[in-house]
């Protein structure tokens, strides 16, 4: 391969990256932004009995088609929200958190989360010494 006939090969990469299945988002590219799959040349000659029934269909399932339609790409949407993944991360996240435990007489430092978002050069984010007197549940 030369360096310079890059520009013939970015079309076929394009395409790939639309076809490759995504595991975070749970769909492919192209599904997620036209909301069905991509069909090769091959396949919708095979579907054209398909496609001129769904063309004679009457308008009422017409409609009804279209609501389903747009009900099945609100769903893909709710699958490749990002809250989900957020989720996932942060479980994933917590599972690995070690649990402290204090002790009566302990000496902590409490640190100030307020100060991380308004961070100066200055500004210390930890407080103490404190003195553990005692343990909560």
């Amino acid at each position: 391969m030369d360096r310079k006939d890059w520009l013939t090969k970015l079309t076929n990469a394009l395409w790939a990256y639309w076809e490759a299945y995504k595991t975070l988002i749970g769909a492919t590219s192209y599904r997620l932004v036209y909301g069905k799959d991509h069909h090769l040349p091959v396949e919708i000659a095979q579907r054209a009995y398909w496609t001129t029934k769904q063309v004679n269909t009457s308008y009422d399932d017409a409609g009804k088609a279209k609501k389903l339609a747009l009900c099945e790409i609100e769903e893909l949407m709710d699958v490749a929200c990002a809250s989900k993944y957020k989720t996932k991360m942060k479980k994933v996240h917590d599972a690995k958190i070690r649990l402290k435990i204090f002790e009566v007489c302990q000496k902590v430092w409490l640190y100030n989360y307020r100060r991380k978002l308004f961070a100066g050069k200055l500004k210390r984010k930890w407080t103490g010494p404190y003195l553990i007197v005692r343990v909560g549940n």
